[in-house]
């Protein structure tokens, strides 16, 4: 199942209307919603460099051109 997640205001009509680029599928879709309060805080996102680190191992012929894509690249 694919997930579609966006944020947007309910009318005051009570319909969800998607952000303008956003389209929906057509046909009985599973909705979940979670209501957010104006003076709740959104969670701070992680700065640059979380995982600086973590690769700890890359093989010598990471770089190195693939065989199957060969006649690609000329």
């Amino acid at each position: 199942m694919n997930a579609i997640h966006f944020t947007t205001v309910v009318g005051p009509d009570g319909v969800i209307r998607p952000p303008e680029g956003v389209k929906l599928p057509e046909g009985e879709i599973d909705v979940k919603i979670e209501v957010r309060s104006h003076d709740e805080p959104r969670k701070p996102r992680p700065g640059p460099g979380l995982f600086k680190g973590v690769i700890t191992y890359m093989a010598p012929d990471f770089d190195a051109p693939l065989e199957d894509l060969k006649e690609y690249m000329e």
